[in-house]
């Protein structure tokens, strides 16, 4: 919706038509309301612009028609209006448009994949298991707490202020000479590479915290107190069920294709039958291709469908060791006399 200037105008007709462009250069006077015309404009033909955005800030009286975004063009003459440099402000402009700038940090898909599997998880103890990672505090005045120091690092770094350019540089800064100090402390020898390492290492950057919930109990943080009042079976849970979620999610951005290799060694010690045959479902429902070892285990649970088995035998105290393979069906272990029929069983 375009407006006409007073030279092209025909006498009773309305100042607005559709179709009709002034020159770029155009500087004449702009018809009152032209600007809310413009937006509600933009209203309509943008996507997600109105429903679920400018309509529910309009409505509630949060912000007026010309505080809202009708089109990309109006955050850039935002910017510049509040004193940024057009350059800077095209670009902030730019990345709001192609969704460069949101919210979150390095961990949260990834922590929600683990708590999306482990509650989904249904075990014979009805232990529930979820992570919290949890943003670091700040412990010195120069450096950032976590949660600062991740949203400047997801920044552009040319529309960066200097002063959070300056506040990072202060951050690692700190880290380092935190690091080369406790090195010195310690009489330990670092190279440079080594402390940067050390530094820039983002896991160290959050704190885990597992919680766990019981059926009809509230979920509560999984501390060493409450740990040591479970089962031999909920000690396990809480032990290995995390773990395979981690593996899951990591192996989720594999190729669908991939596989899932995952190896224990003397799997489940300690467990009790019940318990084994719950972990060896979880195994068998996360899809993986595992190799474990124990001197009791013969994984030979009805939540196995197939596997196959190496029997090492060393009989006294020999200098070699005999291979006794057998094969799980999902019903029976049956010894194999010919190699071939192992191979049509994926897992190990």
């Amino acid at each position: 919706c375009l407006w006409l200037p007073d030279s092209m105008k025909k006498p009773n007709t309305s100042v607005y038509v559709q179709g009709v462009e002034v020159d770029t250069d155009f500087n004449g006077p702009v018809p009152e309301g032209f600007d809310i015309l413009v937006r509600l404009s933009g209203f309509s033909h943008g996507t997600d612009v109105w429903l679920g955005n400018a309509k529910d800030l309009i409505t509630s009286g949060t912000a007026s028609v010309k505080e809202t975004v009708g089109c990309r063009d109006d955050i850039m003459l935002y910017l510049i209006s509040k004193g940024m440099k057009p350059k800077m402000a095209f670009k902030i402009m730019e990345a709001v448009r192609k969704g460069k700038v949101k919210k979150g940090g390095f961990q949260e898909g990834w922590v929600e994949k683990m708590n999306g599997l482990m509650e989904s998880m249904q075990t014979s103890s009805g232990l529930k298991l979820s992570l919290r990672w949890k943003n670091k505090r700040a412990e010195t005045e120069e450096q950032l707490d976590t949660r600062t120091l991740v949203e400047l690092l997801q920044k552009d770094v040319e529309i960066m202020r200097p002063e959070e350019v300056d506040r990072l540089s202060a951050h690692f800064r700190s880290k380092i000479e935190e690091a080369r100090k406790i090195a010195d402390e310690t009489g330990s020898v670092q190279s440079f590479h080594s402390v940067m390492r050390e530094v820039l290492d983002y896991r160290k950057w959050f704190e885990f915290q597992l919680e766990c919930q019981k059926t009809g109990e509230k979920k509560k943080e999984l501390t060493d107190r409450v740990f040591f009042t479970f089962s031999g079976g909920e000690k396990a849970m809480a032990m290995y069920v995390p773990l395979f979620s981690a593996v899951v999610a990591k192996y989720a951005g594999a190729r669908a294709d991939a596989p899932r290799l995952i190896s224990l060694d003397e799997a489940f010690a300690g467990v009790d039958e019940t318990n084994i045959r719950d972990m060896f479902r979880l195994m068998v429902e996360f899809e993986f291709n595992f190799m474990i070892n124990s001197q009791i285990l013969w994984g030979d649970c009805d939540t196995v469908p197939g596997i196959a088995i190496y029997q090492l035998v060393r009989p006294e105290n020999a200098k070699y060791v005999t291979v006794i393979p057998y094969i799980w069906n999902g019903y029976t272990r049956n010894l194999v006399k010919d190699a071939g029929e192992i191979a049509q069983y994926g897992q190990t």
